[in-house]
């Protein structure tokens, strides 16, 4: 499975989210890259925006929150131990 948002998708002041519905014993990485190097915030560049990302179950309960000053990005590995749905958007907290 692959979800991808290039930047030039991508609109400041915006909300993105996906939902992901993942098997049981699986073992999966989440990437996310930044080409410019400033990742999701970058304390030199305040102009450039600011950005969060958490992963979170299909309750809303938080499972990680990633570090928004970032550069390059992040690697991110889990592994199953039951079907979970997995979700970005945080707007009912």
């Amino acid at each position: 499975m692959v979800v991808e948002k290039r930047a030039n998708e991508l609109k400041a002041r915006t909300l993105y989210s996906d939902t992901l519905r993942l098997s049981q014993g699986g073992a999966y990485t989440l990437l996310f890259s930044d080409s410019a190097g400033d990742g999701l915030e970058f304390w030199y560049n305040s102009d450039g925006g600011r950005g969060e990302a958490w992963l979170l179950d299909g309750n809303d309960n938080l499972i990680k929150a990633f570090e928004p000053d970032c550069g390059l990005g992040w690697i991110y590995n889990l592994r199953l131990a039951k079907t979970l749905i997995l979700s970005t958007d945080r707007t009912k907290q």
